[in-house]
């Protein structure tokens, strides 16, 4: 276990060196392998302490649909390719959520504070308006986030809560990715990909914790 989680913090680290540094294809090869080696690292250490990651087929496709979206965000043109293994990847995460079960009062708790925050907020810097797979994308987000805050029982349970903000990191790093290839420049990388590592590494917290009943 010591050791996946190490060669996962080198490959974290070799990433954003390689954003500072301009070293492109160091950049593409470790970006691919992030998710793919966050999850070897959460579910090693699953195991070693013995806990049962229920319906893990649901999390392994949704993070290898995240993966082929990295991959596709790499090659030139396939952004709308990449945004859509990203969407398949949600959908697989929200089925997760859903299998904890769905607690309607706190659906409509976590669904107005999300709904909110993101007309408020998200809405003012992305550019969706004509673009229909952005406007269904966002839609998307919206209702991971509610589907998070509501998934098992009733309560402010830890899962929900890293799960809730897990959805949101990844809203801010997406949100901040299309402005950045509007742009058509990649200035603002470093901080599309530490909210994007913070994103899954919030929610596979909370896939461990909701494992675990907290």
């Amino acid at each position: 276990m010591t050791l996946v989680v190490i060669l996962t913090l080198v490959v974290i680290l070799v990433h954003f060196h390689s954003i500072k540094s301009g070293q492109r294809m160091l950049n593409s090869i470790s970006k691919i392998l992030i998710v793919p080696m966050l999850y070897l690292s959460f579910s090693s250490f699953a195991s070693f302490v013995g806990i049962d990651l229920g319906n893990i087929e649901c999390l392994i496709f949704a993070l290898l649909f995240y993966t082929v979206g990295d991959l596709l965000m790499e090659l030139d043109g396939k952004f709308k390719l990449g945004s859509a293994s990203f969407l398949a990847g949600h959908v697989l995460y929200m089925a997760y959520f859903l299998s904890l079960g769905f607690a309607i009062q706190d659906a409509i708790f976590w669904g107005i504070l999300w709904f909110s925050s993101f007309f408020l907020y998200f809405s003012s810097f992305v550019p969706v308006r004509g673009d229909r797979l952005m406007t269904f994308y966002a839609a998307v987000l919206l209702l991971f986030g509610m589907i998070a805050g509501a998934s098992g029982e009733s309560g402010f349970y830890l899962h929900k809560i890293y799960a809730f903000f897990g959805v949101v990191a990844f809203t801010f790093s997406d949100s901040i990715l299309v402005l950045q290839k509007r742009r058509g420049d990649e200035k603002d990388e470093m901080l599309v990909m530490f909210t994007y590592v913070s994103a899954n590494v919030l929610l596979l917290l909370s896939a461990i914790f909701a494992s675990i009943g907290l």
